[in-house]
């Protein structure tokens, strides 16, 4: 989890194709420009457009984008992007319009409906979306709620051919469901990084929703007005995609989806990632199981977008397409689990965060030096001799998030069970008070390391 997560680089060039061109005219015609928002734009366009028409490794390339960035930095530049450049591609090509889906899914029912009488292929931009992914990860979830969600996933692994998804019955025959084949649904969802790591729990990990989103954030400031906007996509631009949507409309009717293929150098980046993600789930907590079992296929499919875009006929994923899908992926992975190692996500902590906690705080006193701690009421006779003191623990998570009153437990009971973890694991142990009276003359509660690998991770 130390591993860098900054992606900030990948989105510093233009990627290759259609899927860069769209991107480069989401960011041109946005008031306020930021690369990252242009390119979950262009790769949930794109998804919406190819998710069922192409295949790579027996499954669709339907993708679930959820963009974060700040107020104020142009979020709404994204579909607006989309929405010009289906415009202009719906002239020549009307049904090009259908690629779009609601923004706005009431029931599960009502989007196998809306599927079953429509596009197979669509993308939904939706607000707001990490608010409805806290709602329906969590256990108390209305039933309607839980039944989008689990509708959810199971269309993530349902746009390859052959797959289909089940019909569903119910007592008011009116309700029921047909079996749809090869269903491409994409998501597109938006939230400012505040209101999403404050609804972020390891419910919606374990739930196996959150880990099939891509997620990228904008960490910048609020960029400069643009004040030479492209209204407008270029003719070249409409003229691609509109060859790109013809041919995917023509694939959809046949049922016949054309796979994509993998340069030599591409399918060994892709093996290598692949080994690299088993590597990360063994002896692992669940929440980073959760992560990391699902990136490989999500990278090969960000990547098979990029090839679709660069050539519709033959499409080849190249050793760059997967480097930026890898390193977007890893990205993606790392930030998420940093936010939970920190505790910088929910209204509530788990345990194994706490602990996290009070190993990073006993890592500090054992690591720094005694002037850098003297703030915390650290003596320097204790210190020398790596004796941690309770008072230390205390003052220094008792105000921190994980540590923060929830319900009925305070602060100083949430670092005792933390800290009686710790003593029962057996990585460290409390001090005799007779000892610490006799020979230090202190009369507090404080701990002596056992672990001294608990340290050096």
């Amino acid at each position: 989890m130390s591993e860098s997560h900054d992606c900030t680089g990948l989105f510093a060039a233009p990627l290759p194709g259609l899927v860069g061109e769209v991107a480069n005219f989401i960011y041109t015609h946005a008031p306020y420009p930021v690369a990252e928002i242009a390119t979950a734009g262009a790769v949930g366009l794109i998804a919406g457009i190819v998710g069922r028409s192409y295949n790579v490794s027996g499954t669709g390339l339907n993708q679930y984008v959820l963009l974060l960035a700040p107020t104020g930095t142009g979020k709404a530049a994204m579909s607006n992007g989309i929405d010009k450049t289906i415009e202009a591609v719906s002239q020549s090509v009307p049904a090009a319009k259908e690629f779009i889906g609601p923004a706005e899914i009431a029931s599960p029912q009502a989007l196998v409906k809306f599927m079953s009488n429509g596009p197979r292929s669509f993308l939904s931009i939706v607000g707001e979306f990490g608010i409805q992914l806290k709602i329906m990860s969590h256990p108390k979830a209305a039933p309607t709620q839980k039944g989008l969600e689990r509708l959810y996933l199971d269309l993530y692994n349902k746009s390859g051919e052959g797959d289909v998804l089940r019909p569903t019955i119910y007592s008011e025959r009116e309700k029921n469901t047909a079996a749809i084949l090869s269903p491409a649904f994409s998501i597109l969802g938006e939230s400012t990084p505040e209101k999403f790591y404050e609804a972020l729990d390891e419910s919606m990990i374990s739930s196996g929703l959150l880990p099939r989103f891509t997620t990228i954030e904008y960490r910048g400031d609020v960029p400069y007005k643009n004040d030479s906007r492209a209204m407008l996509p270029s003719f070249e631009l409409t003229d691609r995609l509109a060859v790109l949507t013809a041919h995917s409309l023509m694939l959809n009717q046949s049922g016949k989806p054309i796979s994509v293929e993998l340069s030599d150098g591409a399918a060994a980046m892709f093996e290598d990632f692949e080994w690299y993600c088993r590597d990360k789930l063994e002896g692992q907590a669940e929440i980073v199981r959760h992560l990391w079992s699902r990136s490989h296929m999500k990278a090969l499919k960000l990547a098979a977008i990029i090839a679709v875009g660069c050539n519709y006929i033959m499409p080849t994923i190249t050793a760059d397409s997967a480097l930026w899908a890898i390193q977007l992926e890893k990205a993606n992975v790392r930030n998420l689990l940093s936010r939970f190692e920190s505790g910088e996500v929910g209204e509530t902590s788990s345990e194994d965060i706490r602990v996290s906690r009070v190993i990073d705080a006993i890592s500090s006193y054992c690591l720094k030096p005694w002037p850098e701690l003297k703030s915390y009421d650290v003596r320097g006779d204790l210190h020398e001799k790596r004796i941690i003191t309770y008072t230390y623990l205390h003052r220094r998570l008792s105000n921190t998030k994980p540590f923060k009153k929830q319900s009925h437990q305070e602060p100083t009971k949430l670092i005792k069970e933390a800290l009686r973890t710790l003593v029962e694991r057996g990585d460290i142990v409390e001090m005799s008070k007779a000892i610490l009276a006799k020979d230090y003359e202190f009369n507090g509660i404080a701990y002596m390391l056992a672990n001294t690998k608990l340290i050096t991770k």
